[in-house]
């Protein structure tokens, strides 16, 4: 049987194949943020380890730690001008981001000090991909000879799944040694992420070191 120009499957079809199209148009804009993330994690992945690398090597030689002199350092870009010519001009500093301001480049630095039976493990600044295997280190250390361990997160600006996970397998080990980890001091934002996934469900967290230390003399949780 023959369908006529107005026959209503035919608009129907119609209406099906645009629906199709703007469907795919919806999934195109939405997956651009995801790809768009993605490219920025991998870049701070990359300069992390470029700055991790650097830093070995200057250890290796007995350098002084990397620094910027300038508060502020400057950021250059070319442009193209409208005659076409290519010029290296001065950009005013991007605000946003985990640490920009940061001159170390955002180098996670942990320091370690004993109180009583516990060891305090104060980190600063980001925790992820690049610098896990040295937080790992120090989280060994602070629980050699049987210790507590409070990891003071004050200084924190940021951590990815990497970091959750060294603190989740380091408390495992503590907790078959018979040890205790807690979490100190825990900024805002990094709370946040925290939350998402439970983690004082078996970490304990308290507001300051003075609290987690209380607590873990007379062994109790918050």
């Amino acid at each position: 049987m023959s369908r006529c120009a107005g026959d209503p499957w035919t608009g129907l079809a119609a209406a099906a194949a645009a629906a199709g199209r703007e469907s795919l148009r919806l999934m195109q804009c939405a997956c651009r943020p995801v790809a768009l993330w993605y490219d920025f994690q991998e870049l701070r992945y990359t300069r992390n380890r470029l700055w991790a690398r650097l830093a070995a090597e200057r250890r290796r030689w007995h350098l002084r730690d990397y620094a910027l002199d300038l508060a502020e350092p400057p950021v250059y870009a070319f442009t193209t001008t409208a005659a076409g010519a290519r010029r290296l001009v001065r950009r005013p500093r991007l605000s946003g981001g985990a640490g920009l301001d940061n001159t170390r480049a955002n180098a996670l630095v942990c320091t370690l000090r004993e109180d009583g039976a516990a060891t305090c493990l104060s980190v600063d600044g980001e925790l992820d991909l690049a610098s896990v295997a040295s937080f790992l280190g120090y989280l060994k250390r602070a629980g050699d000879g049987g210790r507590h361990v409070i990891v003071d997160l004050q200084k924190l600006r940021y951590i990815d799944s990497s970091g959750i996970n060294a603190l989740l397998r380091a408390r495992e080990r503590y907790t078959r040694n018979g040890q205790r980890i807690v979490l100190a001091d825990v900024p805002a934002k990094i709370r946040r992420v925290l939350d998402i996934i439970a983690v004082e469900a078996v970490i304990p967290m308290f507001p300051t070191v003075d609290a987690a230390l209380a607590a873990l003399r007379d062994g109790t949780k918050p």
